[in-house]
């Protein structure tokens, strides 16, 4: 079933609201990341507290870049953005985990200051976990 804009819409509010939250999901709020040519070119999201899940295989802040715009810099400059943001609500350091294999990942954390805290395997993959002091 394909989801309707205005309904997506309505669930980032509430996520953002902390509110109406399914299963697995907590207080999160999301960003969108637009180019200066108005183009969309991914998202990050700030979840402002971790679940069991989050605090192993997920973190604080997750982000996707669409391929076309990948290698740009939009990752790096929006973490950096969000680490602002998680400040701002109250948290004094972040989680953020990505595979062990993903070097554009590891590069824009390590970019922000992210420390590696350790390594954990999920589901047969190995999860790098930083973090970053605000």
């Amino acid at each position: 079933m394909k989801l309707q804009f205005d309904v997506f819409v309505k669930q980032l509010s509430d996520m953002h609201k902390g509110r109406n939250l399914k299963d697995g999901y907590v207080h999160s709020t999301e960003f969108w990341i637009i180019n200066t040519n108005n183009k969309y070119c991914g998202r990050i999201s700030l979840r402002h507290k971790l679940n069991d899940f989050l605090s192993k295989h997920g973190g604080h802040i997750g982000y996707d870049i669409i391929p076309s715009e990948r290698g740009k810099g939009y990752s790096t400059k929006a973490l950096s953005l969000c680490l602002k943001k998680a400040k701002n609500i109250g948290l004094t350091k972040v989680l953020l985990t990505c595979d062990e294999d993903n070097l554009p990942s590891i590069k824009t954390i390590e970019s922000n200051k992210g420390k590696l805290k350790d390594k954990l395997e999920y589901n047969g993959i190995l999860t790098r976990r930083y973090i970053i002091k605000l």
